[in-house]
């Protein structure tokens, strides 16, 4: 005969049921979070026609959010930069989390997301790269993207003074000191910066500072 959705005036009922049979509580009503579920269709009889049942099961497919990650890094400063990571669902709005799951953060020195993580974010400089991870949740499935981000190198404040004098056989050493930008750590002038103390090269002559060699950076 022809499929109707009534028969006789008698509309099947629909029960659903999470999982892959028809078996313990009905749910209230048709699903809408991934997963399996089984629904039973049941036609209660009428005066022409006896009770009749029949199932069947479906699945509701996790979606895949869109996972965004971001750090502009910056210059030397002797605090870490971290990036910020936000995660959409189905209604494209990005939030910093999703179904309570928030997006972990891994960062790499280099240019790709690979080797061993760094213990958090960066503070020194150089090129790193950061995966922000959604582990995945009820509805939406596990996804990743990364981005790569530079700290560069600050410019230190190097000193020099040589006050000369009159000749006496002996050498007169100029005096130079470095410091770098981080209050309390290497602002103050020191005879070093990070390891490293300033090379004094000496020159006969008067010369402006743009008369002298270049030096690499």
């Amino acid at each position: 005969g022809t499929a109707e959705s009534s028969l006789e005036g008698v509309t099947p009922s629909l029960s659903y049921y999470a999982g892959s049979t028809a078996t313990g509580t009905a749910l209230p009503g048709a699903p809408a979070d991934a997963g399996t579920y089984t629904v039973k269709a049941t036609f209660a009889g009428i005066t022409d026609y006896s009770s009749a049942s029949a199932t069947t099961t479906f699945t509701i497919a996790q979606a895949t959010p869109t996972v965004s990650v971001s750090d502009a890094g910056g210059t030397y400063n002797g605090n870490s930069f971290a990036a910020t990571a936000t995660v959409a669902g189905t209604n494209g709005t990005a939030e910093s989390i999703l179904e309570g799951v928030t997006p972990s953060l891994a960062y790499y020195a280099g240019s790709t997301a690979t080797g061993t993580a760094l213990p958090g974010a960066p503070a020194d400089a150089g090129p790193y790269t950061v995966k922000a991870t959604f582990a995945g949740s009820i509805d939406y499935s596990s996804v990743s993207a990364t981005t790569t981000f530079t700290i560069a190198r600050a410019t230190p404040t190097l000193s020099l003074s040589d006050a000369g004098g009159t000749y006496k056989g002996s050498s007169f050493p100029a005096t130079a000191t470095v410091a770098g930008v981080v209050t309390g750590i290497d602002k103050t002038p020191e005879p070093t910066l990070e390891g490293v103390a300033p090379l004094l090269t000496y020159y006969s002559g008067t010369y402006n500072t743009s008369d002298l060699p270049a030096t690499g950076g």
